[in-house]
């Protein structure tokens, strides 16, 4: 019982540092070290902070190395470093007419904390959190293409918590998952002007679903779709030490 309220703690702490992405398979191995590359896109819909009726949709797309190391047999800590390509539409609600601001690609990085939670041998019940970063997106807007890189300058977070149920069939690890999550874009520059309200999530509340796969005692991968507060999907591909 310690030991679960323990790594319950850890995870709730860990939404004040833990940054996003895929959720993931949870599985860890104590003092173990993995090397994982990871690939997502997600689409998620936003509303202007000073106004909820003015909707936006961020859409990103991820390359990213994840490093993960087994505190226990019970909890992992990942750290996320790669690129991000970030675009937002702002849809044709009360200013009319649809533009899209084309991002530029740029540094992301992020850091998480898993921790299985209940084992009952073939399955178990899992936590997961994650935070995601990326700033500094210059680039144009469309379909007003004369606005140049120097008018545009877009910051993205997101994190996101959540608890899921995974099976154990051999080599197969199925799960279901229901999480939290919350996005941010601050907009330190817009159309060459400073002080533009930001976006923020429209939805909060979502779903996901995917499996993980060993295909030799080091090799493993996953496949992920994240629904409702989002829509996304994505995989990755680990070496395990």
């Amino acid at each position: 019982m310690k030991k679960v309220l323990a790594i319950a703690l850890a995870l709730g702490l860990a939404v004040t540092a833990a940054y996003a992405g895929p959720m993931g398979p949870v599985k860890p191995t104590m003092g173990r070290f993995g090397l994982e590359f990871e690939i997502a896109s997600d689409q998620r819909d936003m509303e202007w902070s000073s106004n909820a009726a003015d909707k936006s949709r961020a859409e990103n797309l991820y390359f990213l190395g994840r490093g993960t190391y087994g505190l226990t047999d019970k909890v992992e800590l990942t750290v996320r470093l790669g690129g991000a390509s970030m675009d937002e539409v702002d849809v044709a609600d009360v200013n009319g007419t649809e533009a899209t601001f084309n991002g530029s690609t740029e540094f992301a990085w992020g850091l998480g904390i898993a921790g299985i939670l209940y084992d009952a041998g073939t399955w178990n019940i899992a936590g997961n959190a994650n935070y995601l970063a990326h700033s500094g997106h210059d680039g144009t807007i469309t379909p007003n293409v004369s606005l140049t890189a120097s008018n545009q300058d877009f910051d993205y977070s997101e994190w996101q918590i959540g608890l899921q149920v995974q099976g154990k069939y051999d080599q197969f690890l199925p799960y279901l998952g229901v999480k939290y999550s919350d996005a941010t874009i601050d907009h330190n520059k817009y159309n060459g002007k400073t002080g533009r309200a930001d976006s923020e999530s429209d939805n909060n509340v979502g779903v996901y679903v995917g499996a993980g796969f060993d295909l030799t005692p080091q090799w493993s991968g996953y496949v992920e779709g994240r629904f409702v507060d989002e829509t996304s999907f994505g995989g990755g591909i680990r070496y395990t030490f």
